[in-house]
């Protein structure tokens, strides 16, 4: 039976005839939710029927006719009739099924299908068919097409057939989805009957909802002709966090907008310790500056009156490691990793450990926890701001500098006063070269976008304008610093005042023929920078750097740079413990590029080499500061034998000088 309008012979009162015969007229008639097994909203059998401006909403048939059926000799005339979302669960004529022997008239009717594949409109065996001012819709994600056998297709005014010139006939007015691996923006229609599918692109996958969503590290964009949908790799933390898809497509995360997510929603500035963005009311916080200012003032004092030439090489060994350990990492998940806040100390950055998804403005876990300096800070000016403390280091250092040259600090000697400041300058520069390098290389990573080259980090920043002809300059200078170290151990190269200091600040570490060690050491996190910032894709990036990490461990073995057979060992450790953590986080880097998670016993190994990768990283300051323990107390221990020695040969000296007035007497005597 029929959802609310019902006409059939059992219908009939006391003339048989005049249900036969019977003619109806609906007029302004809404129907919405009814279902039934035939005709969801109107069913007819028998008789003229006449329908104005009658809607049906969601009506649904569980056999045929979601909206209305007609059939027997029923013959229908619709006028001003909208057919919205109506549903054939067999998938057969989900707006008006025609099987009656009579006509079927539509002027000014409108289909608009919903979200399934079937023919909103179809006729069988109709003695008439007119078509006048009528549109189908089909929802986005499925195409229109029309075929009619017997029936010339004419969607313009009143094609009307003699009902006894045609009996095998018909015509289905259809939507149809996209097949998988494609997808459509909009419906196709009667309007723009050209709409076809397009292959999903990589990076997006399908979904019913929007017809197409972004898979994890992916941020996508239309072109306005044809109208098509471009996916693009975004900056960590930016875009679809995962390990699901996101809806829509150009879904941006932590509070950001904008081409590949790169700016913040109006009323959010960039954090600087993570890659969200916090409300403006939290920007401007004081203690950022305050502690920056102690942090390179200790840093300052350190390296100037402290820091010594170092012997083994152990030191500065320990500082390449933690200096290039996020650079092989890779954040499977919504906190950020702990070895980041590590790393920033041994690169002159202010300590932080914060999360990067959702709520970690809220989740207090330190005191720079997405602290924002600066109302107004993007990401741009996030990479500016990590060489606030190498720039202030070098302020306190030519201050010092200047205070005791004009004899201010009266408590420190004066001797090989321009040596030490420079042994100092340039221990320093080599602490802060990763910083340096990453800053200036991500301000110069540009990737195209809609035909357009961007700043990677920042997407509605257009690329190569004048202020990025300053940093060629300043990439110039990174990259020829190594070489010029090379060449100033060098004999005969006209560099012996750089040559001398920087004897000076590597000590004795490097053994006879090997005094450009610290230059291969400074090219290697030239490379490992390069690969890091430019090559986005995260498992070739985890690729190369494996390849890489096994290439340093390979030279420290052949070329055995150190002159104390410790270093040796230390540095081989650390190079080891680097390729385990590279191929660690290149495992991860096939669930992140794949956007799946792992299950069952692949979760269970994911967690253990988690857990390796912690002890991995945590070892070289176990070890390094084992060995500076059972350093001192040996060094402890040779003072003390020493100062028992001197005291020895001082009391045998007294002694003998007591003794020697009583031998003179006697000589005299």
């Amino acid at each position: 039976t029929a959802g609310v309008v019902h006409a059939s012979p059992s219908a009939r009162s006391a003339s048989a005839q005049w249900t036969q015969t019977c003619s109806t007229t609906f007029g302004s008639v809404y129907v919405s939710n009814a279902r039934a097994a035939y005709g969801g909203g109107i069913d007819l059998q028998y008789g003229a029927h006449q329908m104005e401006n009658v809607s049906l909403a969601h009506t649904a048939a569980t056999i045929g006719g979601g909206g209305i059926r007609a059939s027997g000799s029923a013959s229908v005339r619709c006028s001003g009739c909208v057919l919205e979302g109506c549903l054939s669960e067999t998938g057969l004529f989900s707006g008006i099924e025609m099987s009656s022997q009579a006509e079927l008239a539509l002027q000014d009717t409108h289909f608009s299908a919903g979200e399934e594949e079937s023919s909103v409109l179809g006729v069988n065996s109709a003695s008439g068919l007119a078509l006048d001012n009528v549109s189908v819709t089909c929802a986005s994600g499925y195409v229109y097409s029309e075929a009619a056998t017997n029936f010339t297709l004419a969607m313009y005014p009143w094609v009307l057939y003699d009902r006894y010139c045609c009996i095998q006939h018909s015509y289905q007015a259809k939507c149809t989805a996209c097949p998988k691996g494609t997808y459509a923006l909009r419906g196709g229609s009667t309007v723009d009957p050209n709409v076809t599918c397009a292959a999903i692109p990589y990076g997006a996958a399908a979904n019913s909802a929007s017809g197409v969503a972004a898979l994890p590290g992916y941020w996508g964009t239309l072109y306005p002709s044809p109208l098509t949908i471009a996916m693009y790799v975004c900056p960590s933390g930016y875009c679809c966090a995962g390990p699901e898809s996101c809806s829509p497509y150009s879904y941006c995360s932590g509070n950001r907008a904008g081409i590949l997510c790169g700016s913040c929603a109006e009323g959010f500035s960039q954090a600087y310790s993570s890659s969200e963005c916090v409300p403006d009311s939290q920007c401007g916080q004081a203690y950022f500056y305050i502690v920056g200012a102690g942090f390179a003032l200790g840093v300052a004092v350190y390296y100037v009156y402290v820091k010594t030439a170092e012997s083994s090489g152990m030191s500065g060994a320990l500082i390449g490691f933690y200096q290039l350990l996020p650079v092989l990492l890779v954040a499977t998940s919504e906190e950020r990793l702990w070895e980041q806040g590590i790393a920033d100390v041994f690169n002159l950055r202010i300590p932080t450990r914060s999360n990067t998804g959702a709520g970690a403005a809220q989740a207090g876990e330190g005191l720079l926890d997405s602290v924002c300096p600066v109302v107004g800070l993007d990401a741009a000016g996030k990479l500016a701001l990590h060489l606030f403390i190498p720039v202030l280091v070098a302020f306190m250092v030519g201050m010092l500098y200047i205070l005791e040259r004009k004899d201010v600090c009266k408590w420190r000697p004066r001797v090989q006063m321009h040596g030490r400041f420079g042994v100092a300058c340039l221990l320093l520069v080599m602490l802060a070269y990763v910083t340096l390098l990453e800053s200036t290389f991500s301000l110069l990573h540009c990737v195209p976008v809609m035909g357009e080259m961007r700043l990677f980090v920042s997407g509605d920043i257009k690329c190569y304008t004048g202020w990025q002809g300053v940093l060629f300059v300043v990439v110039v200078v990174l990259y020829g610093f190594p070489v010029l170290l090379w060449r100033s151990v060098q004999s005969g190269r006209g560099a012996a005042p750089l040559s001398k200091d920087y004897r000076a600040a590597i000590g004795t570490k490097y053994r006879r023929g090997c005094l450009h060690w610290e230059a291969v050491q400074l090219m290697k996190r030239v490379v490992f920078v390069s690969v890091y910032v430019f090559v986005i894709d995260v498992y070739v990036r985890l690729l190369v750097l494996c390849i890489l990490s096994i290439g340093a461990l390979f030279a420290h073995a052949t070329a055995k740079p150190y002159r104390r057979p410790e270093a040796h060992k230390f540095e081989a450790l650390l190079l080891v413990a680097s390729c385990i953590i590279a191929l660690i986080n290149l495992r991860s880097a096939v669930y992140v590029t794949s956007a799946t998670t792992p299950t069952g016993p692949a979760a269970a190994v994911s967690d253990h080499l988690r857990t390796l990768q912690f002890v991995l990283a945590l070892l070289p300051a176990g070890v390094y500061i084992v060995h500076a323990v059972a350093k001192f107390k040996h060094e402890r221990e040779l003072r003390k034998r020493s100062r028992s020695s001197s005291l020895s040969i001082a009391l045998i000296e007294q002694h003998r000088e007591e003794q020697l007035p009583d031998a003179l007497q006697d000589e005299q005597l």
